[in-house]
């Protein structure tokens, strides 16, 4: 039962701040709240930028088809006032300045970056009732991922080093989410043996000496490497947005807060697993003589 308990766990810590699991309870969490005139005029000058990249928009290959006036693109609010974002290696929410609703997105959560740009995308394409908001919003994320492996394979790379980073940064949100399904197969495995067993061995006594151990050998390979996983995902998730948590206090933009009561809550049932693993093992093989 403890297995089921992980993987179920790890399920949520993984995917919450998504779509398939719509909560506010992601790895970091990230609130617009410029304290100064000059982070004000920062978020004045991004939000207009975000706004003129939709009058280029067929240049950009996105084709949004429609004409678009300024009162209508007040509406986005992306990057307002108070507006608070939960992030996740699979997805984020926003919940709008006033609190009232909790949207959430399937996407690189990690990135901070591309989800602002997703949930601009998501906006544009309701307001222009485009068929699927989220193919527009898609299009949008692929432009500044095009965009920023363009400029770091050319001559501007070497004036301007600080755009490879952000290509560092992006392609860790990918490479978090393939560590993500890692850690879900591993525990999917174990979740697998189990159920042969009890589908298969009814009665232990069947099972001789050497089946046992290899299979107990297996899940304790897939509980280490579970964990290991995990690990890695909580801490480059969070090395990846110390640097702009830092740049954003700085000029007193907004504040970045790390969560760590799911990961805290996940290592715990990992601990307990191990321990009714070897418990379980050990009660086998002594059946076995």
């Amino acid at each position: 039962m403890s297995n089921f308990v992980l993987f179920i766990f790890s399920f949520i810590f993984l995917f919450s701040c998504s779509r398939f699991h719509p909560s506010a309870d992601g790895s970091f969490s990230l609130q617009i709240k410029p304290d100064s005139m000059f982070a004000k005029n920062i978020i004045q000058v991004v939000q207009e930028g975000l706004k003129f990249v939709t009058y280029l928009s067929n240049d950009l290959n996105i084709y949004i088809n429609e004409t678009i006036s300024d009162s209508n693109l007040q509406v986005v609010d992306t990057l307002f006032d108070n507006s608070e974002y939960y992030f996740n290696i699979f997805g984020f929410c926003k919940r709008n300045q006033f609190g009232e609703e909790l949207i959430c997105y399937n996407g690189e959560g990690s990135n901070i970056i591309a989800s602002f740009v997703q949930d601009f995308g998501t906006q544009l394409g309701n307001l222009t009732k485009q068929p699927d908001p989220n193919l527009t919003s898609g299009r949008f994320v692929n432009v500044f991922y095009t965009a920023i492996e363009q400029l770091c394979s050319g001559p501007m790379s070497l004036s301007n080093p600080d755009i490879c980073k952000l290509r560092t940064y992006n392609q860790a949100g990918f490479d978090l989410q393939y560590v993500g399904i890692f850690n879900l197969l591993c525990s999917g495995l174990i979740i697998f043996l189990i159920l042969g067993d009890i589908v298969f061995g009814y009665c232990i006594v069947h099972h001789g000496k050497f089946q046992i151990k290899w299979k107990f050998i297996i899940k304790l390979i897939s509980l280490i490497l579970s964990f290991l996983s995990i690990q890695v995902i909580y801490f480059v998730n969070m090395s990846m947005q110390i640097p702009i948590r830092e740049l954003l206090e700085q000029y007193q933009i907004a504040a970045i807060q790390f969560h760590k009561f799911n990961f805290v809550i996940w290592n715990i049932i990992f601990i307990f697993n191990i321990i009714c693993t070897i418990e379980l093992n050990l009660t086998k093989m002594s059946l076995v003589y």
